[in-house]
């Protein structure tokens, strides 16, 4: 069996996306459920979270990087209704 490179599977519903995610909130998952535009954002934010929790021998920033991320992935797995959903923040913040 060979390694392969887990890409993102894009084409997914929604609510496929959302029961990805319910099911498995590991990075990769988390990885692969967000838009094309997040990735190079998540694979930063990823691997500093990881130089940080080797450097000061604590998980909580690692922790706190993959929930943020899984909870950015989930509202972003609808791309219309999170549109809407800036949109109404936007005008209450106006």
């Amino acid at each position: 069996m060979t390694a392969q490179p887990h890409e993102p599977h894009r084409g997914r519903t929604p609510a496929e996306i959302r029961a990805s995610l319910r099911e498995d909130r590991s990075p990769r998952a988390i990885r692969a459920a967000l838009p094309v535009e997040d990735l190079d954002a998540f694979d930063r934010e990823y691997r500093e979270a990881l130089r940080s929790a080797a450097d000061e021998l604590d998980l909580t920033p690692l922790h706190e990087c993959v929930e943020s991320w899984w909870r950015q992935a989930v509202l972003k797995a609808d791309p219309l209704a999170y549109a809407v959903m800036v949109e109404q923040a936007q005008e209450i913040q106006r």
